[in-house]
């Protein structure tokens, strides 16, 4: 069994989380803000979101895939991305599209909480009636295949927190990273695959009061429609996150330098497969890395990428094979990083022999 390594290295800070799953999450400290921090004028959320009925799995790789705009169809080429900016729901206005591409993700501002259905009235989880959902239906009418991400700062009280993400069908929710979108932050809970709506609970705990990134991804492949946001009071009490009653508050924005985060990473952490020809992207967000400053290496050489900048987002593109391609099979591609001043986000790939081959 042959392992190839491919690393790619930035001029940037430090980063290391521990992403092990736990009964109840320690959310680190690393990247904490003071709440004075928060931007009092952009309470909420962000709700990013695209949808394509083409494609109906029910699994958070393809949700990864959505959001990046790294999903391909059948023939190779980028679905368009069919959500409708002008379905407003619980957002507070209509939504825009992030760039200028087919498949990029329309982005709305939701100040209230998350309690999103297909349809405004329904009744699904704990938090009645449902609001609609930015963006669906889609501007085709369908209101299948969606994936979608909720990116926040939540200002968080010392202690220990129940949360519940009541999702049809699939969620992951993680937290305390450098940024809400960064991978490498602390995981908390998921469910990774089709469902109707239900509850999925997770226990947090908060060692030093403050504003910690959080983001939750979701995803709906057929069928019903819904996710719902939800912090459990100390007497029971169930209420959105960002309620006027909740003890957590949320915010779109805060003041302050943020940290380097790995925005984009695939193959992503933890993944368990990837085929020999999945490209390698990796966005790095910090508007002071310089292109010249991005290396990526492969088995120790380094090797040709494709490296762009848009803004203070660095992109790093490598569509060679992960694998010798006279190999056939899985091929591992776990994303991890590790405490090094040059930020090396490294993948082993394990390659299996075919020994079939002429």
């Amino acid at each position: 069994m042959k392992k190839s390594i491919i690393m790619l290295s930035a001029l940037a800070g430090t980063l290391c989380f521990d992403t092990a799953i736990q009964a109840q999450v320690a959310v680190p400290e690393t990247f904490r803000k003071d709440a004075s921090a928060a931007d009092k004028s952009k309470p909420g959320f962000i709700w990013n979101i695209f949808q394509n009925a083409a494609d109906t799995r029910n699994n958070n790789t393809k949700t990864e895939e959505a959001l990046g705009g790294l999903l391909k169809a059948g023939d190779g080429t980028p679905p368009v991305n069919e959500a409708d900016p002008s379905a407003q729901g619980g957002a507070d206005g209509p939504g825009k599209k992030i760039g200028a591409a087919d498949n990029a993700l329309i982005q709305f501002e939701v100040s209230g909480i998350i309690n999103f259905s297909q349809a405004e009235g329904e009744n699904n989880g704990s938090l009645r009636p449902d609001l609609g959902m930015p963006g669906i239906p889609g501007v085709g009418g369908s209101t299948d295949g969606i994936a979608a991400e909720v990116l926040t700062w939540l200002d968080l009280p010392e202690g220990e927190h129940t949360l519940i993400v009541n999702s049809d069908d699939g969620f992951l929710f993680t937290i305390g990273g450098a940024s809400p979108k960064d991978q490498f932050a602390t995981f908390v809970g998921q469910f990774n695959g089709g469902r109707g709506a239900s509850d999925t609970t997770m226990r947090i705990k908060v060692t030093k009061a403050g504003l910690y990134p959080a983001r939750v991804t979701w995803e709906e492949g057929g069928g019903g429609v819904n996710i719902e946001f939800v912090q459990v009071k100390a007497d029971g009490t169930r209420v959105g996150v960002n309620d006027p009653a909740s003890d957590i508050k949320a915010y779109r924005a805060v003041t302050g330098a943020v940290a380097t985060s790995a925005t984009l990473v695939a193959p992503g952490p933890g993944s368990l497969t990837a085929p020999f020809d999945a490209e390698v992207a990796i966005d790095l967000d910090n508007a002071a890395i310089q292109t010249s400053g991005v290396k990526l290496s492969y088995d120790g050489k380094e090797v040709a990428a494709t490296v762009t900048k848009n803004g203070s987002v660095v992109s790093v593109r490598l569509g060679e094979n992960l694998a010798n391609p006279d190999n056939v099979g899985s091929a591992r591609g776990p994303g991890k990083k590790d405490p090094n001043t040059r930020f090396p986000i490294e993948f082993e790939v394990e390659t299996v022999i075919n020994f079939d081959q002429a």
